[in-house]
């Protein structure tokens, strides 16, 4: 009996001294991410930083999850949530170390194991005016239509829906877009000088062929980060806040990226509801 007494409090006690040292780690890699020189700097506003769309009231805990567009111009969707834009090609895949030649000729679908490499975001600027412009062209069209055919139940109702994209891409739509990637921070950061509108982060891209067309393409697969807990001294602010997709942004959040590329909230404020 003693011998499984002592016994159980060894694996206790290992338990609790591998729990010490992963906390260490992570600990000393938080330092070392937040203790060198900033790689980003930017405001977000609920549009780009999203409340959880349920909460557990046990868990203090709150994380806003980053959302991310692209936008492709060579695609006529009304809504730009490509994952494979049309500048990730064979060229661009090639630069970022893929080696593609295996995939082009495949006679079957084949994807490429992702890789990790460093996203370039744009916040709020040309290429979310111009998604912008896409859905107000879409809305100007619709109404002409329903005020040319006043009575045509389908023209009005494809109407109203347009009307409602363009009030969400107003009002609730994220402005953040992937616009570029690559491998050498140094060299994005010299064409995507403005710390305050460029974010660079980690992302994950993954190569798949179409057997049929014979052509490889790229996808985005997601961020490497893309849960941002909130502060214990901010999370009252919002906590009591519910996520709903078509109102205009209730907070704003200053986030910065250390020297590894990982964020973290540096304040929070209150925005009035539009």
């Amino acid at each position: 009996m003693m011998k499984r007494i002592l016994s159980s409090f060894g694996l206790i006690a290992i338990a609790f001294s591998l729990l010490a040292i992963t906390n260490t780690i992570v600990l000393l890699g938080v330092n070392a991410n937040r203790s060198g020189e900033l790689t980003s700097k930017m405001t977000l506003t609920q549009r780009e930083l999203r409340l959880p769309y349920s909460s557990n009231r046990e868990n203090s805990g709150i994380a806003l999850r980053m959302v991310y567009r692209v936008f492709d111009s060579d695609e006529n969707s009304t809504y730009s949530y490509y994952n494979s834009p049309a500048w990730l090609n064979s060229e661009k895949l090639i630069t970022l170390g893929f080696d593609i030649d295996k995939y082009v000729n495949a006679k079957y679908p084949k994807r490429a194991i992702p890789k990790e490499v460093l996203l370039v975001l744009e916040n709020d600027g040309e290429i979310y005016k111009r998604s912008l412009k896409r859905i107000n062209d879409v809305f100007l069209e619709h109404q002409v239509q329903v005020s040319e055919n006043p009575t045509d139940i389908r023209i009005k109702n494809r109407y109203e829906r347009a009307k409602k994209d363009l009030q969400r891409e107003k009002l609730s739509e994220s402005r953040l877009f992937v616009i570029d990637m690559g491998l050498d921070y140094e060299t994005l950061r010299k064409q995507y000088s403005d710390k305050s509108r460029f974010l660079i982060v980690k992302g994950v891209v993954g190569v798949v062929n179409n057997e049929v067309e014979k052509r490889v393409y790229g996808y985005i697969k997601g961020l490497s980060i893309h849960n941002l807990y909130l502060p214990l001294e901010h999370r009252e602010m919002i906590s009591g806040l519910k996520y709903h997709g078509d109102e205009g942004p209730r907070y704003s959040a200053v986030v910065h990226y250390g020297s590894r590329y990982e964020p973290w909230i540096v304040s929070v404020k209150q925005l009035n509801e539009k």
